[in-house]
């Protein structure tokens, strides 16, 4: 969350968490929560995945982290999901 907030910077970076729940924590959270329990398979686990085959094969070009964070935030704002946006999802 750290790296969100550098990328796009302002009132709605300051809210960002920058730190990380540990696993045991989030196992303890599980017992009192079913939708939090559903994640425990993956506590832990390193998740390594490329888009090489796609660049290759279908000549993707791929949007930079950046601007792929700055859209994606533009949008939660124009449908209202942000706490500081004015306009409500309808």
């Amino acid at each position: 969350m750290v790296d969100i907030a550098a990328v796009y910077p302002g009132a709605s970076a300051k809210r960002l968490p920058t730190q990380q729940l540990p696993n045991w924590l989030v196992r303890l959270a599980a017992l009192r929560d079913p939708a939090i329990k559903l994640i425990l398979p993956e506590l832990g686990k390193r998740k390594n995945a490329n888009n090489d085959k796609a660049i290759r094969v279908l000549g993707w070009a791929p949007r930079s982290n950046e601007a792929a964070l700055v859209a994606t935030r533009e949008s939660l704002a124009r449908l209202g999901l942000l706490k500081d946006s004015a306009k409500k999802a309808a």
